[in-house]
């Protein structure tokens, strides 16, 4: 008797396990430190190769400085993306983006982590890849 053996392949995804923001939770605060939006989501088709760009403004009321990284990955691919990142003072337009080139339907959660004096802010990022709409056949009619 031949035996069959199934592989199954999980994607897991990986954060940074100082970044604690819950999908659907309002992002930890800053004095003095907010985000507009608090939450960015993007929706891309499976299949899609093409980047997708959201701003997101920081607006800090002092001159503190703050480092900004965004974290969101499935295995060895990187979907989520923040320019500029590093060190920034005062107000601040960020481009987030994501690519989601290889990534199966589903949602996805990641973070853009904004330090300033020892304290994060995480603002949850959420991409859902939905399902490539189903092909219709078209096929000649007599006439």
């Amino acid at each position: 008797m031949k035996h069959l053996q199934f592989v199954l392949a999980v994607a897991a995804l990986t954060l940074s396990p100082i970044l604690t923001a819950a999908p659907g939770v309002k992002p930890a605060a800053i004095a003095g430190l907010t985000t507009s939006p608090s939450s960015p989501a993007f929706t891309a088709p499976a299949g899609s190769t093409t980047r997708v760009f959201r701003s997101l403004s920081v607006n800090v009321s002092s001159a503190a400085s703050y480092t900004v990284r965004a974290t969101g990955k499935i295995g060895a691919n990187t979907w989520l993306f923040v320019t500029p990142s590093g060190p920034l003072t005062g107000p601040q337009t960020l481009s987030v983006s994501i690519y989601p080139r290889g990534l199966m339907p589903a949602t996805y959660h990641g973070t853009i982590a904004i330090t300033s004096a020892g304290q994060t802010l995480s603002v949850p990022v959420t991409l859902t890849i939905t399902s490539p709409a189903a092909a219709t056949a078209v096929s000649p009619v007599a006439q």
